[in-house]
């Protein structure tokens, strides 16, 4: 299985399009563990260049992982957060954490975006969008 990902130097982000307002909980994005990376992480949310909000933080030692792992991890919102139809970028950021190549988090670049739209065609697969979930509140009938 080939994996295609970026590491987390200072801080990663993608924009993707959204077709319809939505209500948030939690983003999941796909994540890779090389090693045993410390430190504790967050995804903020940013629209109009303002931001509406970021996820409660993610401690590595809340991730009960082995080394080498990869999968998504689900990130929440303290309240839920209002997302408008448009453009709206996914910024992962981080405190008490540095890379280094034996021990670091990266995040992965799916081949197949079905997810999410974005606004641009990826021309080779170093440009693929990594990879996040919206997970949205949504009425029952």
């Amino acid at each position: 299985m080939k994996l295609l990902l970026e590491e987390l130097s200072t801080t990663l982000q993608q924009t993707y399009k959204t077709d319809t307002k939505k209500v948030l909980y939690a983003l999941r994005p796909w994540l890779y563990f090389q090693g045993a990376p410390t430190g504790n992480f967050k995804l903020e949310l940013i629209q109009n260049s303002v931001s509406l909000g970021e996820t409660e933080v993610m401690r590595s030692s809340d991730l009960t992982l082995g080394a080498y792992t990869h999968g998504p991890i689900r990130f929440l919102f303290a309240s839920p957060l209002i997302v408008l139809a448009g453009e709206v970028t996914v910024k992962l950021k981080h405190t008490d954490y540095s890379f280094d190549e034996a021990s670091f988090l990266g995040w992965v670049k799916p081949h197949e975006n079905k997810i999410l739209s974005t606004l641009y065609t990826p021309q080779n697969d170093s440009e693929n969008p990594f990879h996040v979930e919206f997970w949205e509140y949504r009425n029952r009938l």
